[in-house]
Protein backbone atom coordinates (compact mmCIF):
# COMPACT_ATOMS: atom_id res chain seq x y z
CA UNK A 1 0.00 0.00 0.00
CA UNK A 2 0.99 3.68 -0.60
CA UNK A 3 0.67 6.76 1.89
CA UNK A 4 -1.60 8.31 1.26
CA UNK A 5 -1.03 11.04 -1.21
CA UNK A 6 -0.16 11.59 -4.62
CA UNK A 7 2.08 8.91 -6.37
CA UNK A 8 3.86 8.87 -9.37
CA UNK A 9 5.10 5.16 -10.07
CA UNK A 10 7.33 4.20 -12.47
CA UNK A 11 6.98 0.90 -13.11
CA UNK A 12 9.84 -1.84 -15.07
CA UNK A 13 7.87 -5.10 -16.07
CA UNK A 14 11.11 -6.71 -16.73
CA UNK A 15 12.77 -9.05 -15.14
CA UNK A 16 15.63 -7.14 -12.96
CA UNK A 17 19.01 -8.13 -12.43
CA UNK A 18 22.39 -7.01 -10.54
CA UNK A 19 23.59 -3.51 -11.53
CA UNK A 20 20.43 -3.01 -13.58
CA UNK A 21 18.91 0.20 -14.74
CA UNK A 22 15.39 -0.22 -13.34
CA UNK A 23 13.96 3.32 -14.13
CA UNK A 24 15.23 6.88 -15.25
CA UNK A 25 13.73 10.81 -14.49
CA UNK A 26 15.07 12.74 -17.28
CA UNK A 27 15.52 16.88 -17.45
CA UNK A 28 15.71 17.31 -21.40
CA UNK A 29 15.97 20.73 -23.66
CA UNK A 30 16.37 21.69 -27.05
CA UNK A 31 19.20 23.86 -27.55
CA UNK A 32 18.57 24.92 -31.32
CA UNK A 33 19.80 23.42 -34.23
CA UNK A 34 21.06 20.05 -32.04
CA UNK A 35 17.58 18.98 -30.55
CA UNK A 36 17.24 18.19 -27.49
CA UNK A 37 19.64 17.08 -25.00
CA UNK A 38 19.67 15.25 -21.06
CA UNK A 39 20.73 18.06 -18.97
CA UNK A 40 19.95 16.12 -15.39
CA UNK A 41 18.65 12.47 -15.02
CA UNK A 42 17.53 10.53 -11.60
CA UNK A 43 18.05 6.85 -12.05
CA UNK A 44 16.93 4.00 -9.86
CA UNK A 45 19.07 1.29 -10.14
CA UNK A 46 19.02 -2.37 -8.83
CA UNK A 47 21.77 -3.17 -6.03
CA UNK A 48 24.96 -6.00 -6.33
CA UNK A 49 22.23 -8.63 -4.60
CA UNK A 50 19.02 -7.72 -5.92
CA UNK A 51 16.46 -10.81 -5.51
CA UNK A 52 12.46 -11.43 -4.68
CA UNK A 53 13.07 -10.58 -0.81
CA UNK A 54 15.53 -8.03 -1.46
CA UNK A 55 14.89 -5.47 -3.75
CA UNK A 56 18.45 -3.29 -2.90
CA UNK A 57 17.93 0.32 -4.80
CA UNK A 58 20.01 2.79 -5.70
CA UNK A 59 19.13 6.46 -6.24
CA UNK A 60 21.53 8.21 -8.97
CA UNK A 61 21.52 11.87 -9.14
CA UNK A 62 23.25 13.22 -12.71
CA UNK A 63 23.90 16.02 -14.66
CA UNK A 64 26.21 17.05 -17.30
CA UNK A 65 29.45 18.41 -16.97
CA UNK A 66 30.71 21.80 -18.22
CA UNK A 67 31.22 22.26 -21.97
CA UNK A 68 29.89 18.53 -22.44
CA UNK A 69 26.78 16.66 -23.45
CA UNK A 70 27.63 13.91 -21.28
CA UNK A 71 25.52 12.75 -18.02
CA UNK A 72 27.90 12.34 -14.97
CA UNK A 73 27.38 11.01 -11.39
CA UNK A 74 26.87 13.86 -8.64
CA UNK A 75 25.08 12.19 -6.02
CA UNK A 76 24.28 8.61 -4.79
CA UNK A 77 22.41 6.93 -2.37
CA UNK A 78 23.37 3.50 -2.18
CA UNK A 79 20.44 0.79 -1.31
CA UNK A 80 23.19 -2.03 -1.26
CA UNK A 81 24.34 -3.48 1.76
CA UNK A 82 28.10 -3.07 2.75
CA UNK A 83 29.91 -2.23 5.56
CA UNK A 84 27.32 0.05 7.08
CA UNK A 85 24.24 0.32 6.98
CA UNK A 86 23.33 2.82 4.54
CA UNK A 87 25.63 4.83 2.14
CA UNK A 88 25.92 8.11 0.52
CA UNK A 89 28.17 9.19 -2.46
CA UNK A 90 29.61 13.12 -4.25
CA UNK A 91 31.13 13.06 -6.86
CA UNK A 92 31.76 11.52 -10.25
CA UNK A 93 35.12 9.33 -9.84
CA UNK A 94 35.23 5.44 -9.40
CA UNK A 95 36.23 4.99 -6.09
CA UNK A 96 37.21 1.70 -4.17
CA UNK A 97 36.02 0.96 -0.61
CA UNK A 98 33.86 3.54 -0.21
CA UNK A 99 31.43 1.45 1.00
CA UNK A 100 32.74 1.86 4.38
CA UNK A 101 31.72 5.36 4.98
CA UNK A 102 28.09 6.12 5.42
CA UNK A 103 29.15 9.52 3.37
CA UNK A 104 31.83 9.60 0.34
CA UNK A 105 33.62 12.46 -0.94
CA UNK A 106 35.00 11.32 -4.45
CA UNK A 107 36.51 13.68 -7.17
CA UNK A 108 39.04 13.41 -9.93
CA UNK A 109 39.71 16.58 -9.96
CA UNK A 110 42.53 17.82 -12.66
CA UNK A 111 43.59 21.67 -13.49
CA UNK A 112 44.81 20.46 -16.35
CA UNK A 113 40.87 19.71 -17.64
CA UNK A 114 39.85 23.28 -16.31
CA UNK A 115 39.42 22.39 -12.74
CA UNK A 116 40.27 24.95 -10.02
CA UNK A 117 43.19 22.98 -8.56
CA UNK A 118 44.36 19.21 -7.97
CA UNK A 119 42.05 18.51 -5.12
CA UNK A 120 39.04 17.51 -3.79
CA UNK A 121 37.55 19.79 -0.96
CA UNK A 122 35.11 20.41 1.93
CA UNK A 123 33.76 23.51 3.10
CA UNK A 124 31.94 24.37 6.01
CA UNK A 125 30.91 28.02 5.51
CA UNK A 126 29.24 30.34 8.36
CA UNK A 127 28.19 33.91 6.71
CA UNK A 128 27.45 35.50 10.00
CA UNK A 129 29.30 38.63 10.06
CA UNK A 130 29.26 38.56 14.14
CA UNK A 131 33.22 38.44 15.33
CA UNK A 132 32.46 35.11 17.54
CA UNK A 133 31.03 33.59 14.75
CA UNK A 134 32.58 29.83 13.81
CA UNK A 135 32.00 27.23 11.93
CA UNK A 136 32.66 23.35 13.10
CA UNK A 137 32.24 19.60 13.18
CA UNK A 138 30.96 17.68 15.56
CA UNK A 139 31.59 13.67 16.51
CA UNK A 140 28.46 12.40 18.24
CA UNK A 141 28.52 9.28 20.06
CA UNK A 142 25.50 7.52 21.60
CA UNK A 143 23.46 4.75 22.43
CA UNK A 144 20.92 4.05 19.21
CA UNK A 145 17.93 6.40 20.27
CA UNK A 146 18.20 7.09 24.26
CA UNK A 147 21.00 9.54 23.74
CA UNK A 148 24.33 10.90 22.24
CA UNK A 149 26.73 13.92 23.39
CA UNK A 150 29.41 15.42 21.30
CA UNK A 151 32.87 13.13 21.81
CA UNK A 152 35.04 15.42 19.61
CA UNK A 153 34.91 19.15 18.12
CA UNK A 154 36.83 20.52 15.67
CA UNK A 155 36.03 24.33 15.18
CA UNK A 156 37.60 27.24 13.27
CA UNK A 157 37.07 30.92 14.33
CA UNK A 158 37.58 34.03 14.11
CA UNK A 159 40.34 35.84 16.34
CA UNK A 160 39.94 39.09 17.51
CA UNK A 161 40.55 42.10 15.03
CA UNK A 162 38.63 39.71 12.39
CA UNK A 163 36.90 42.13 10.04
CA UNK A 164 34.78 41.88 6.79
CA UNK A 165 35.93 44.46 4.99
CA UNK A 166 39.51 44.24 5.07
CA UNK A 167 42.06 42.18 5.23
CA UNK A 168 42.60 41.48 8.77
CA UNK A 169 41.38 38.05 8.74
CA UNK A 170 42.93 36.20 11.20
CA UNK A 171 41.56 32.76 11.75
CA UNK A 172 42.05 29.94 14.57
CA UNK A 173 41.67 25.90 14.24
CA UNK A 174 40.49 24.23 18.13
CA UNK A 175 39.60 20.59 19.17
CA UNK A 176 37.75 20.23 22.06
CA UNK A 177 37.44 16.61 23.37
CA UNK A 178 34.48 15.36 26.06
CA UNK A 179 35.01 14.59 29.63
CA UNK A 180 32.45 13.13 31.66
CA UNK A 181 30.01 14.17 28.56
CA UNK A 182 31.58 17.91 28.77
CA UNK A 183 33.28 19.55 26.44
CA UNK A 184 36.66 20.63 27.11
CA UNK A 185 39.56 22.57 24.86
CA UNK A 186 42.39 20.37 24.40
CA UNK A 187 44.29 21.63 21.33
CA UNK A 188 44.52 25.12 19.05
CA UNK A 189 46.82 26.53 16.45
CA UNK A 190 46.72 30.38 16.22
CA UNK A 191 46.74 32.44 13.37
CA UNK A 192 50.76 32.93 13.72
CA UNK A 193 51.54 29.01 13.84
CA UNK A 194 51.90 29.32 17.62
CA UNK A 195 50.49 25.96 19.22
CA UNK A 196 48.40 25.70 22.33
CA UNK A 197 48.18 22.27 24.52
CA UNK A 198 45.25 23.15 27.35
CA UNK A 199 45.78 26.35 26.47
CA UNK A 200 43.86 28.33 23.78
CA UNK A 201 46.05 31.55 23.50
CA UNK A 202 49.24 29.76 23.36
CA UNK A 203 52.56 32.76 23.55
CA UNK A 204 55.30 30.90 21.78
CA UNK A 205 55.17 27.99 19.17
CA UNK A 206 54.86 25.51 21.60
CA UNK A 207 53.14 25.74 24.81
CA UNK A 208 51.50 23.01 27.22
CA UNK A 209 49.76 24.58 30.34
CA UNK A 210 48.77 21.51 32.54
CA UNK A 211 48.80 21.46 36.25
CA UNK A 212 52.25 19.29 36.10
CA UNK A 213 52.98 19.49 32.07
CA UNK A 214 55.47 16.77 30.78
CA UNK A 215 56.98 15.98 27.33
CA UNK A 216 57.53 12.30 26.65
CA UNK A 217 60.03 10.82 23.75
CA UNK A 218 59.81 7.49 23.53
CA UNK A 219 61.95 5.20 21.56
CA UNK A 220 60.32 2.02 20.67
CA UNK A 221 62.89 0.56 19.37
CA UNK A 222 64.97 0.39 22.67
CA UNK A 223 62.27 0.77 24.92
CA UNK A 224 63.42 3.83 26.96
CA UNK A 225 62.15 6.87 26.77
CA UNK A 226 63.15 10.83 28.02
CA UNK A 227 61.10 13.37 29.38
CA UNK A 228 61.34 17.48 30.12
CA UNK A 229 58.59 18.32 33.34
CA UNK A 230 57.46 21.24 35.20
CA UNK A 231 57.13 20.54 38.40
CA UNK A 232 56.38 23.00 40.89
CA UNK A 233 57.99 25.26 38.41
CA UNK A 234 61.48 23.47 38.56
CA UNK A 235 62.56 21.93 35.23
CA UNK A 236 62.97 18.42 35.49
CA UNK A 237 64.88 16.41 32.41
CA UNK A 238 64.66 12.48 32.79
CA UNK A 239 66.32 9.87 30.67
CA UNK A 240 66.61 6.32 30.81
CA UNK A 241 70.35 6.68 30.04
CA UNK A 242 73.25 9.17 29.51
CA UNK A 243 71.94 12.99 29.10
CA UNK A 244 74.49 14.05 26.25
CA UNK A 245 74.30 17.91 24.61
CA UNK A 246 75.64 18.31 21.08
CA UNK A 247 76.75 21.47 18.65
CA UNK A 248 75.59 22.30 15.57
CA UNK A 249 78.28 20.09 14.41
CA UNK A 250 76.82 16.84 16.49
CA UNK A 251 80.18 17.76 18.42
CA UNK A 252 79.61 16.15 22.28
CA UNK A 253 80.50 18.89 24.68
CA UNK A 254 78.55 17.64 27.80
CA UNK A 255 77.58 14.12 29.05
CA UNK A 256 75.73 13.21 32.49
CA UNK A 257 75.96 9.56 32.29
CA UNK A 258 72.99 7.47 34.13
CA UNK A 259 75.46 6.91 36.95
CA UNK A 260 75.43 10.73 37.80
CA UNK A 261 79.00 11.64 36.98
CA UNK A 262 79.91 14.58 34.44
CA UNK A 263 81.84 14.43 31.64
CA UNK A 264 82.60 18.24 30.23
CA UNK A 265 84.22 17.16 26.69
CA UNK A 266 84.73 13.61 27.96
CA UNK A 267 82.07 11.13 26.70
CA UNK A 268 82.94 8.46 29.33
CA UNK A 269 83.45 9.71 32.92
CA UNK A 270 82.50 6.29 34.24
CA UNK A 271 86.04 4.84 32.66
CA UNK A 272 88.16 6.66 34.69
CA UNK A 273 89.32 6.20 38.09
CA UNK A 274 86.36 5.66 40.08
CA UNK A 275 87.51 7.87 43.55
CA UNK A 276 88.00 11.03 41.25
CA UNK A 277 85.51 10.74 38.12
CA UNK A 278 82.02 12.45 38.99
CA UNK A 279 83.23 15.38 37.16
CA UNK A 280 86.00 14.84 34.22
CA UNK A 281 87.00 17.43 32.01
CA UNK A 282 89.59 18.78 29.67
CA UNK A 283 90.39 17.08 25.73
CA UNK A 284 91.93 13.59 25.13
CA UNK A 285 93.31 15.52 21.93
CA UNK A 286 95.09 18.17 23.89
CA UNK A 287 95.49 20.28 26.79
CA UNK A 288 92.98 20.35 29.39
CA UNK A 289 91.99 23.14 31.66
CA UNK A 290 89.60 25.29 33.98
CA UNK A 291 89.21 28.54 34.83
CA UNK A 292 87.70 30.51 38.10
CA UNK A 293 86.70 33.88 37.47
CA UNK A 294 86.55 36.99 39.95
CA UNK A 295 86.67 40.30 40.05
CA UNK A 296 90.14 42.06 41.05
CA UNK A 297 88.85 42.92 44.86
CA UNK A 298 87.44 39.27 45.26
CA UNK A 299 89.06 35.84 45.57
CA UNK A 300 88.53 32.53 43.76
CA UNK A 301 87.70 29.53 45.63
CA UNK A 302 88.12 25.67 45.95
CA UNK A 303 86.40 23.70 49.13
CA UNK A 304 86.47 20.68 50.28
CA UNK A 305 83.82 19.75 52.30
CA UNK A 306 82.50 16.91 54.36
CA UNK A 307 79.18 18.39 55.66
CA UNK A 308 76.43 21.53 55.34
CA UNK A 309 77.16 22.74 58.97
CA UNK A 310 79.21 25.43 59.72
CA UNK A 311 83.03 24.86 58.81
CA UNK A 312 81.67 21.69 57.61
CA UNK A 313 80.66 23.35 54.21
CA UNK A 314 84.82 23.81 54.31
CA UNK A 315 86.52 22.15 55.84
CA UNK A 316 89.91 22.77 53.50
CA UNK A 317 89.93 25.63 51.04
CA UNK A 318 92.23 26.64 48.25
CA UNK A 319 92.06 30.04 47.41
CA UNK A 320 93.27 32.98 45.22
CA UNK A 321 92.56 36.59 46.74
CA UNK A 322 93.09 39.10 43.20
CA UNK A 323 93.42 41.84 45.69
CA UNK A 324 96.60 41.02 46.86
CA UNK A 325 97.40 38.35 43.94
CA UNK A 326 98.22 35.58 46.23
CA UNK A 327 97.40 31.64 46.69
CA UNK A 328 96.36 30.03 50.31
CA UNK A 329 95.93 26.84 51.12
CA UNK A 330 93.72 25.79 54.09
CA UNK A 331 92.74 23.16 56.48
CA UNK A 332 90.22 22.69 59.82
CA UNK A 333 87.57 24.99 58.24
CA UNK A 334 89.36 26.77 56.13
CA UNK A 335 92.62 28.35 58.84
CA UNK A 336 95.07 29.19 56.55
CA UNK A 337 98.43 26.61 56.82
CA UNK A 338 99.87 28.01 53.71
CA UNK A 339 100.57 30.92 51.41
Amino acid sequence: SFDEGAVLTLRNTSAINNDENIANINVAANDGPSGFHTGAQIKFQSGNNWSDGATYTDIIFKHTKVDSTSLVEALKISGTATNVASHIAIGSSNLSNQGYYYLAVKGYERSSQGAYGDAVNIGVFNQSGDAAATAGIDFRLGQAAVSNTTAVRLLGGKQGGWTNTASTRDGYFKISVAANAQLIDRFTIRSNGNVGIGTMLPSAPLQIDDDSPKILLKDTDNNTDISIHNVGGAAVYSSNGDTVFQTQDTTERFRIDSGGRIGLGIANPGDYFSSYNRVVMGRTNDTGGMTIVSSTTSGGYISFADGTSGNQAYRGMIAYQHSGDYMTFGTDGGLERLR
